[in-house]
């Protein structure tokens, strides 16, 4: 988990489909020092495991990714610059398999898109 370490989740608003969150990231995280360590960047598969958690909080159960059907990096975070996105995840269903969809944003820049399908773990 990622969660309150390498990023922190604040406004939270979560219903049984949904969550909208702040995703504020930890500049200080080790994840950055090797991620690059003159330009640090949000890892991709940090994103998607931020929407995995977020999947979690909204349907109260550890899930697994089970595929993706899309996922678009459409621009770097760096965490030095922009260490706040907002976090939009919609579910499709309220028992599994989660058809999910998700982006992270700040005002009218797009920095991840992602859709896939989540699973219980086992």
């Amino acid at each position: 988990m990622l969660r309150n370490d390498f990023y922190t989740l604040s406004d939270l608003q979560v219903t049984d489909q949904s969550v909208e969150a702040n995703v504020n990231f930890n500049p200080e995280h080790s994840i950055f020092k090797g991620h690059f360590p003159e330009m640090p960047i949000v890892p991709g598969v940090c994103m998607v495991e931020i929407v995995k958690e977020a999947a979690e909080i909204c349907t109260k159960t550890s899930l697994r990714l089970s595929s993706a059907t899309s996922i678009k990096f459409l621009s770097v975070i760096d965490p030095r610059k922009t260490n706040k996105v907002v976090l939009k995840l919609q579910l499709r269903d309220t028992h599994p398999p989660y058809e999910a969809s998700a982006t992270l944003s700040k005002d009218d820049n797009v920095y991840f898109k992602f859709s896939g399908t989540f699973v219980m773990q086992p």
